[in-house]
């Protein structure tokens, strides 16, 4: 009896637990959405290639770069200050003292190594970047063929259909300031996206201070199914001072110390790099699809050092086309990349007296001048790409590539 007792008891207890809940007392959540930038590949088929994102940028300072990149194997970057880096690809490049060569650098698909070869990823900022992908050696033949390979920036974009508006503002040591603002919208047909970044430092030694301004426009409109157009414009503006190296003695005096003949001469340099690009992208049909870019860059470069005061221009004009499909290959679907860029540049520069002994301290002063050059640089690349699947575990994909300079 006291067993059965026991059991009415608990079914009692079941049959309340089963009542329906008031409805006054159910709170109701919104959905929460989260979106993060997916990592996309520009190297074509299995050409093997390291990506990092923005994630991995903000495990950084937004003012390294080099830390970010220098986390790829086989890749390094050498950093004399802001406005000097060198970077090598399994050590191609490392015989260039002041500059990178040997590879080609791409800004949204659109080629920004200059008519001699040299890159300048300190023209970019890395709050303005989505992700950064290289290419070690000289298989990824879309991209140029160099020796060292290729690295493929591309911009932030809105994720989603989202308005959004940020302000990312950072203080550090040695009078480091630097603020960057972005507006990024996309709404199914426009993507437009605005930022605008400052950044300035003393900097740890004398004569080390650096300032830079920057805007970078990237706007896409997808006219209808096949259309779509595409705009870029990216301007920097910046001013470096520089200390120059210091020998083995100097450095362990004071490694703060500038180099005596830059010091006195008050050393710096000025740029101001503009961009802008045009693109069209066009899709035939399910299988086939083509983007084209018209773009212009300029460049005023003024140097003053101890030796010469450095005065130089360079105009800059391109076009590059890429055509993409597949195709049914042993009832496999095989895929194909065909098309060309050209790349014209005149580059003026003339070298000045620099009497800056003769300036009671003042720093630099515009001399005599002793050298005028003009050169007209062209380049021209076609290339195309097949990747053929033989079995469903095998592979096998041929590049070529021609270059003229």
């Amino acid at each position: 009896m006291r067993v059965f007792f026991l059991i009415m008891l608990f079914g009692v207890h079941l049959i309340n637990a089963q009542e329906p809940i008031p409805k006054d007392s159910i709170t109701q959540l919104d959905e929460v959405i989260l979106l993060d930038a997916l990592k996309t590949k520009g190297a074509t088929g299995i050409t093997v290639s390291e990506v990092i994102s923005a994630k991995t940028f903000q495990n950084y300072s937004p003012v390294d770069m080099v830390s970010a990149i220098n986390q790829i194997p086989g890749v390094h970057i050498f950093s004399g200050a802001l406005n000097t880096n060198r970077i090598t690809i399994r050590g191609i490049g490392a015989r260039t003292l002041f500059g990178t060569d040997k590879l080609r650098l791409y800004y949204n698909d659109i080629p920004v190594t200059d008519g001699s070869g040299f890159s300048t990823i300190e023209s970019f900022d890395l709050e303005n970047l989505s992700q950064i992908e290289v290419i070690k050696g000289p298989k990824g033949t879309a991209f140029g063929a160099s020796l060292g390979g290729a690295i493929l920036l591309s911009p932030k974009k809105a994720l989603g259909r989202s308005t959004n508006f940020s302000n990312n503002f950072t203080v550090g040591s040695f009078g480091l300031l630097k603020n960057n603002i972005s507006f990024n919208h996309f709404d199914g047909k426009l993507r437009l996206g605005l930022q605008y970044g400052h950044m300035e430092t003393d900097g740890y030694r004398q004569n080390n201070s650096f300032e830079r301004d920057g805007i970078l426009l990237n706007a896409s409109y997808q006219i209808n199914a096949k259309n779509k157009l595409a705009l870029l414009v990216n301007h920097i503006d910046y001013t470096a001072q520089i200390p120059s190296s210091l020998g083995a003695t100097a450095f362990e005096e004071d490694p703060q110390q500038a180099t005596f003949t830059w010091r006195s001469a008050q050393g710096f340099e000025t740029n101001n790099y503009s961009l802008v690009g045009l693109s069209y992208s066009y899709q035939f049909n399910e299988k086939t699809e083509s983007t084209t870019s018209v773009f212009y860059s300029y460049l005023d470069h003024f140097e003053a050092r101890p030796f010469s005061i450095l005065d130089e221009y360079t105009n800059g004009i391109g076009f590059r086309t890429r055509f993409s499909g597949n195709f049914t290959f042993l009832q496999r679907a095989a895929e194909y990349t065909l098309g060309g860029e050209l790349f014209k540049d005149e580059f003026n520069w003339s070298d000045f007296e620099n009497r800056y002994e003769d300036n009671n301290g003042n720093g630099s002063l515009l001399g005599d001048r002793f050298a005028k050059n003009k050169e007209f640089r062209s380049q021209l690349n076609v290339f195309g790409t097949i990747l053929l699947p033989l079995t469903d575990k095998f592979s096998a994909q041929l590049g070529l590539s021609t270059n003229k300079t």
